[in-house]
């Protein structure tokens, strides 16, 4: 059964306290809603088809992969290795598909930004803007500790066993195989995309489908201290504040998406200097 998002620890910050929870080790998450609790775009899929996600996880995944990769070549030249699942994922998510992954950024600048740039509707003003902050380190060890010591799906969770055809292989063993443990653990493609590099990102990937990304997580021993998982709340109040502070740091939807669509979204969020010029 899932858990409400709520169980997990919360803070409420100010802006001038952002920069303490940036450290090394630590992965972020920017969401405009602070009461929507971590949930992948296959989860929010299953929703919009009626159908279980713990009945049609599996299913859906290999359905919707399949299909990407059959037409995926009418609209690119680089075609991805045909085995390497997690940069097809990685295409997918890039583009909006459904997938068992969760953006995630290694800065909390970037993730306060995708938190802040949509304002909050009136009736969720009190509830602030959420930046999520996992301790990577641990979900790294703990869901290693789910497989055997020095097992494959040991070694390739803790890194030891890295790139080419070999770490796809075994991301296709310890994910999506065999009924796959619930786990909670970074993962990125060994071929970073054009976004994925500006904006620091990574992913993170749960080790059973059927099951929640909460469940996933929560499944870590752990989850309730605020050491490895904690929601930190930005009040609405702050919102022009930190993005003004953000541009001046070149953080805009202009930087973190190149190209004229990024620098026209981002005159939504940050105005042109002078806008208000009263002369």
């Amino acid at each position: 059964m899932t858990k409400n998002h709520n169980f997990f620890r919360k803070s409420l910050c100010e802006w001038k306290q952002i920069r303490q929870f940036q450290q090394y080790g630590w992965i972020f998450r920017g969401q405009r809603n602070s009461q929507r609790g971590l949930k992948t775009t296959l989860e929010r899929a299953c929703e919009n088809y009626a159908v279980s996600l713990q009945q049609k996880g599996n299913i859906i995944e290999k359905a919707t992969i399949r299909e990407f990769k059959r037409k995926f070549h009418h609209y690119s030249q680089y075609i991805p290795a045909k085995d390497d699942t997690l940069e097809w994922l990685s295409l997918m998510q890039h583009y909006g598909g459904p997938t068992r992954l969760l953006d995630f950024t290694y800065s909390i600048y970037i993730a306060a930004y995708f938190a802040l740039e949509n304002q909050l509707a009136q009736d969720e003003v009190d509830k602030g803007y959420a930046i999520w902050a996992i301790n990577a380190n641990w979900a790294i060890d703990q869901s290693a500790k789910k497989y055997a010591e020095g097992s494959d799906q040991y070694r390739f969770l803790k890194k030891i066993i890295q790139g080419g055809e070999e770490e796809a292989s075994f991301f296709e063993c310890t994910f999506r195989k065999n009924n796959s443990k619930l786990l909670a653990c970074p993962q990125n493609p060994f071929t970073l995309n054009e976004r994925l590099t500006i904006q620091k990102g990574v992913f993170m990937c749960p080790g059973n489908v059927t099951s929640s990304f909460e469940d996933n997580l929560c499944s870590l021993p752990g989850w309730e201290e605020r050491e490895n998982v904690l929601e930190m709340i930005i009040p609405e109040r702050m919102r022009r504040e930190a993005l003004d502070w953000l541009y001046d740091m070149n953080i805009s939807r202009a930087t973190l998406f190149p190209g004229l669509d990024g620098f026209a979204q981002s005159l939504m969020v940050s105005p042109p200097k002078g806008w208000d010029d009263k002369s």
